[in-house]
């Protein structure tokens, strides 16, 4: 199983596919969808939030942040308006 945050799969959905093709490659050695993607960048890691961390980012939309620059916004944000 692979997992990428939202903010990976938003900001950097190439690097998330180039993430599953090393992962295929080195299961199946198959590099033909990795060879596609390969002057892409690597995907950038990012740490597990605690509980405290998550926390502070709902309270502030953190999710804003980065969803708003790319037109998405989610029914559930619009909601939390009113």
């Amino acid at each position: 199983m692979v997992r990428f945050t939202e903010k990976q799969v938003v900001q950097a959905p190439l690097s998330c596919c180039k993430f599953r093709a090393i992962a295929i490659a080195f299961v199946t050695g198959d590099r033909s969808y990795l060879k596609q993607l390969e002057t892409e960048p690597d995907l950038l890691s990012v740490k597990p939030w605690t509980t405290r961390e998550a926390r502070a980012m709902a309270k502030s939309n953190y999710r804003l942040t980065y969803l708003s620059g790319f037109g998405v916004v989610s029914a559930c944000d619009r909601l939390s308006k009113f």
